[in-house]
């Protein structure tokens, strides 16, 4: 499981964002454009309360609106 200590959440979801080209993966919200990145998160699809990871491969981009939604 990956740690956040010593990293900015920017530098940590970076791989993410730059996989999924910046745009939230529910809304399409464009990330690319000048500061629009800061409103970009990274959702788990398997949340870790329900035995999901950290690995990349179970996070996706979202804008801070829909990733706040909890029911989908």
């Amino acid at each position: 499981m990956s740690t956040l200590s010593g990293t900015s959440l920017a530098d940590y979801w970076a791989p993410v964002f730059e996989r999924d080209h910046f745009t939230c993966a529910y809304c399409g919200f464009d990330g690319r454009l000048f500061d629009n990145w800061m409103q970009l998160s990274g959702d788990h699809i398997r949340p870790r309360s329900a035995g999901g990871s950290d690995r990349l491969e179970n996070i996706i981009t979202a804008c801070r609106s829909c990733n706040s939604i909890t029911s989908r």
